[in-house]
């Protein structure tokens, strides 16, 4: 006969807490990057796509309104998010908790891969990486750990 190991329920109730912590800091920490969905404002992502940009200025045709206005786009060394269009691609941005262990920010619509790593768009045109999410989420690692830490305590 097998010895049998004993865990204690104190044991198995702090391991609950502990995945509960850790899900709670990356829900928290979700929402801090991504912001909420289907708006164009709020979280580090879209927060940096708001900002003010460096690029080309060209004419666009506002369909609305049927006239043109300038838009200045974002510089070409990755160092800036995209500048803010038609709101499409800020909007599609999400943050989701999958299990008690990871956080998926990601992007839906077509285009979001060329704008976050480069390359030729359906014009033939070469497309630099603007890295929407990739550099927000690298500078708010430190974040999410803390969220975390608070979350377990």
């Amino acid at each position: 006969m097998k010895p049998r190991l004993r865990i204690p329920t104190s044991v198995l109730s702090l391991e609950k807490r502990i995945k509960a912590g850790i899900r709670k800091g990356l829900q928290t920490s979700s929402i801090e990057i991504a912001g909420i969905p289907n708006t164009t404002t709020g979280g580090l992502i879209k927060n940096e796509m708001n900002k003010p940009k460096t690029g080309r200025v060209y004419p666009v045709i506002v369909k609305k309104r049927r006239k043109y206005i300038n838009h200045q786009a974002s510089n070409s060394t990755g160092q800036e998010s995209s500048a803010i269009l038609s709101g499409k691609l800020a909007k599609s941005i999400r943050g989701k908790t999958l299990g008690s262990s990871r956080l998926e920010i990601s992007a839906n619509t077509p285009y979001a891969g060329l704008q976050e790593r480069g390359g030729i768009n359906s014009q033939g045109n070469s497309v630099a990486a603007r890295n929407n999410l990739s550099r927000p989420i690298r500078k708010s690692r430190g974040n999410v750990i803390n969220n975390i830490k608070q979350n377990i305590k």
